[in-house]
């Protein structure tokens, strides 16, 4: 009876975890003081996933010690404190050791930020940052527009010869789409930077599709003068 009762508890118990979710994160509880960690030319948007090998010792360093503190960095494409950028806040989802003392690094984005002030901490770059702009990262994001987006990302595929099931996309929450294709998408820094700075969801969306829609314009431009 007693065994019976444990089993008893313990699935109730299961039942209760499976509606919580430890890794929410929100703007109550996210840090203002983030320690910089700095990928050249990389964008990455709130629910964005990246995977990527670290060797700088530096980085390593800087890696371990986040893992201490909440495992939460803002990322930012290059260190040029002359200007207030746009970044992400970005919370590490995994790693893994190497036998060569590398690592294995997964990363996924939170929400967007505004930097307001870069400072020191224990000879490590740090910024403060402002979440208020793009508080609406924590919505759904629930876009009109997709069929609009999926046919300009059919035509920027044919264009550049890309091999990729548009299908794939149909069923993917709005959010991850966006964030999915700025990620994997051969789109220029700036561009990828274009839509991390928009001020909220649909104007995301709206500019990614022009950014496509301008690509495949040239495409189909330069295409025809080669026929002349």
């Amino acid at each position: 009876m007693l065994f019976y009762w444990t089993k008893k508890a313990f699935r109730f118990m299961l039942k209760k975890m499976e509606k919580v979710r430890f890794f929410d994160l929100n703007m109550g509880n996210l840090p203002n003081d983030l320690p910089v960690f700095i990928l050249p030319e990389v964008v990455l948007l709130p629910e964005g996933r990246l995977s990527i090998r670290i060797t700088d010792i530096k980085q390593i360093a800087n890696v371990l010690r986040t893992l201490e503190s909440g495992r939460i960095f803002a990322l930012l494409p290059d260190d040029d404190k002359k200007q207030l950028q746009t970044g992400c806040a970005v919370r590490i989802c995994g790693f893994s050791e190497n036998e060569d003392d590398s690592l294995n690094v997964s990363f996924v984005g939170v929400c967007r930020f505004k930097v307001e002030t870069y400072f020191k901490k224990d000879a490590y770059d740090m910024v403060h940052v402002d979440y208020l702009p793009f508080m609406n990262d924590f919505d759904a994001g629930e876009m009109d527009n997709k069929p609009i987006l999926l046919a300009s990302l059919k035509a920027y595929l044919k264009n550049k010869h890309i091999d990729i099931d548009v299908d794939l996309f149909l069923k993917m929450p709005s959010k991850k789409l966006l964030a999915t294709l700025v990620s994997v998408l051969p789109l220029d820094f700036i561009e990828k930077q274009a839509v991390l700075e928009c001020a909220d969801f649909n104007r995301a969306i709206e500019t990614l599709i022009a950014i496509l829609d301008l690509s495949s314009a040239g495409e189909k431009l330069a295409k025809g003068v080669q026929k002349c």
